[in-house]
């Protein structure tokens, strides 16, 4: 479906310009002769003035003499971009994908978010949550000395109890009594002595080999058959 979309959509891009080149081929000076004419027209009765008109089409790249018709390159590279603007837009329309007024919503709050007063805003705000990240990952004064190389002499077990009971007691969030939201959803003591047990028996097992350890196996298919229940698979 996606490539016959794209084939379809390429399909009309080359109509456009298709269109587009053959208009030009049979009659290179269509456009600007409907262009003089209407300036003409608005100048002959003074809906406009010939200084309004000449900033307006110059804007449009179209520097408009009423005594000669408009250079052809000029006149097709507009067109060329008008008509790729109206490409766009009957893209943007007809792209079921996503309901049109939230690709309309969220357009505008692109273009918006664009805006000088509020980029600077967004800007601001990313960088003090960069700073205030920058400041919680830096190592407090309590905070025990790093040890960048292999020491010499190995810890016995005890001084590497203490080594592990030490940065578990780094921070000061109050992950237990549930203040951090996301990272931690429920702590129970009986709960993890629990998880403590299973893990001490399965900690070597490596669930790649499954003729080794074919428990570990057995209980991820009854959890995977248990999730396919709980959504009706």
């Amino acid at each position: 479906p996606c490539f016959l979309t794209t084939v379809i959509s390429m399909g009309k891009l080359l109509l456009f310009f298709s269109l587009f080149a053959l208009s030009v081929g049979i009659s290179p000076n269509f456009w600007a002769n409907l262009l003089h004419d209407c300036s003409s027209y608005l100048l002959k009765n003074n809906l406009i003035s010939t200084e309004d008109l000449n900033n307006i089409t110059s804007y449009l790249f179209f520097p408009v003499s009423l005594s000669a018709p408009l250079p052809t390159w000029r006149v097709a590279l507009v067109t060329s971009i008008i008509t790729f603007l109206i490409y766009r837009i009957y893209i943007f329309i007809v792209d079921d994908r996503i309901p049109f007024r939230q690709r309309a919503l969220q357009q505008c709050f692109d273009n918006l978010r664009k805006l000088p007063v509020i980029k600077g805003k967004v800007e601001k705000e990313i960088y003090k949550v960069e700073v205030m990240m920058n400041e919680s990952f830096k190592p407090t004064k309590d905070s025990p000395a790093s040890k960048e190389i292999l020491p010499k002499k190995g810890l016995t077990r005890g001084e590497l109890k203490r080594e592990c009971e030490i940065h578990a007691s780094m921070g000061n969030w109050g992950w237990k009594e549930g203040r951090v939201s996301g990272a931690i959803y429920i702590y129970d003591e009986e709960h993890a002595d629990m998880l403590e047990d299973v893990y001490s028996l399965f900690c070597e097992s490596n669930p790649l080999h499954p003729d080794v350890f074919p428990g570990v196996r057995k209980m991820e298919a009854e959890i995977v058959s248990m999730c396919l229940h709980l959504f009706h698979g």
